[in-house]
C-alpha cells in the first residue's frame, strides 16, 4: 500500500477511478490533486507572474481538479473555464464557487486576502482527449499534472494536439509535469543521502522529455521558457527529511513552507543552504520533481 492507494494496472479507467475516489476523500482541500501544498503555491505564483503580463480574455484550466488553484487565476482573464474528467472533482469545484464556501476555504488555508472574481469562472466535466467543441476558443491555458495521468505516450501526444487546437495563434500554454529523467535524478540524490528512493506512483506515466518536445513542435507549439524547481525539491525532499530522520516528513511542515518562500523570494539564500548541506557549490536545478514548460502557439 502506498500513499496513492494499492497498486493497480494503469489504464484510462483505473486512473480515472482513482481520481474519482480522491475527489470523494479530499473534498475542497488544496491537496485534492497534489499533496505538496507549498509547491502548489510556487506553481500558482509562476502562473500569475507569467499571465499577468499577457492580455487574456478566455483562459482554460484543464485538469482543474477541485478548482482550488483556478480561484487564483480569476483576475488573469475576463473568463475562465475549468475542466476535469472527474465528476466528483468538478462537483467539489462548483461547490467551492459558492460565496460563503470560498471564503471559508481560503481563510482556513490562510488565503483570506485573496478575493477571486468567482463570477467569471465556470467549471464543467471535460476531457483533454476530446476538446473538439473548444477548438480555437482560448487565448491562454494552464495544464498541470494532466499528461502524466494518461496511460500511454500516444495519448499524451493526442492531448498535446488537442491543447494546441483549443488555443488561438500566439496564445500561451503553461504546462507543469513530472519528467522521468529528472524524477530519477532527484531520487538518486535521496539515496545518496541515505533516504528511500522517491515513490513512483502507479497511476502516473512520467514524461519522456524528448517525446514531449517533439509532440509540441509537431503541433505548432514553441518552447519559450522552461522552469525547474530543483532547489526547492532538494531542500524539501532531501535536506528536510534527512534532518528529521527517522521521523516521517510532512508535506505541510514549516520547513517546506520556509523553503517555498525562499524559492519565491530569495533563491540565493536557498542555494546557500543547499551548498552548506553538501559542503560544496552544487547545481541541483535538474533534480526537479516537476518541471514547467511555457509554450507559444506559432501557427
Amino acid at each position: 500500500m502506498t500513499f496513492q492507494g494499492s497498486k493497480k494496472s494503469r489504464n484510462y479507467y483505473s486512473v480515472k477511478n482513482f481520481w474519482e475516489k480522491e475527489g470523494k476523500n479530499r473534498g475542497d482541500t488544496p491537496f485534492a490533486t497534489i499533496r505538496d501544498h507549498y509547491f502548489r503555491n510556487i506553481e500558482i505564483k509562476e502562473i500569475i507572474n507569467f499571465f499577468s503580463k499577457k492580455k487574456t480574455h478566455y483562459m482554460l484550466d484543464i485538469g482543474c481538479g477541485n478548482g482550488f488553484s483556478t480561484l487564483f487565476f480569476s483576475k488573469l482573464s475576463k473568463k475562465i473555464l475549468g475542466l476535469d474528467y472527474s465528476h466528483k472533482l468538478i462537483q467539489n469545484a462548483k461547490n467551492l464557487l459558492k460565496k460563503n464556501k470560498t471564503k471559508q476555504v481560503l481563510k482556513k488555508y490562510s488565503y483570506q486576502n485573496l478575493q477571486p472574481k468567482s463570477k467569471n469562472i465556470k467549471f464543467a466535466v471535460g476531457n483533454i482527449l476530446d476538446l473538439s467543441k473548444y477548438r480555437n476558443n482560448f487565448d491562454g491555458a494552464v495544464c498541470c499534472r494532466v499528461l502524466i495521468n494518461l496511460p500511454s505516450k500516444s495519448s499524451q501526444s493526442k492531448a498535446i494536439e488537442n491543447l494546441s487546437l483549443s488555443v488561438k495563434k500566439n496564445s500561451y500554454i503553461f504546462i507543469t509535469e513530472v519528467v522521468g529523467k529528472y524524477h530519477k535524478l532527484l531520487s538518486k540524490f535521496r539515496t545518496k543521502s541515505g533516504l528511500d528512493p522517491l515513490e513512483v506512483y502507479w497511476h502516473n506515466l512520467y514524461l519522456d522529455e524528448k517525446h514531449f518536445i517533439n509532440a509540441c513542435k509537431k503541433n505548432n507549439l514553441k518552447l519559450v521558457k522552461k522552469i525547474k524547481y530543483g532547489d526547492y525539491q532538494i531542500a524539501s525532499k532531501v535536506i528536510y527529511p534527512k534532518l528529521i530522520k527517522p521521523v516521517e516528513p510532512s508535506f505541510l511542515s514549516d520547513f517546506n513552507k520556509f523553503f517555498s518562500e525562499l524559492f519565491i523570494n530569495d533563491k540565493n539564500t536557498l542555494k546557500k543552504i543547499i551548498n552548506n548541506y553538501y559542503k560544496k557549490k552544487i547545481n541541483v536545478e535538474d533534480a526537479s520533481h516537476q518541471t514547467t514548460y511555457i509554450l507559444k502557439k506559432i501557427k
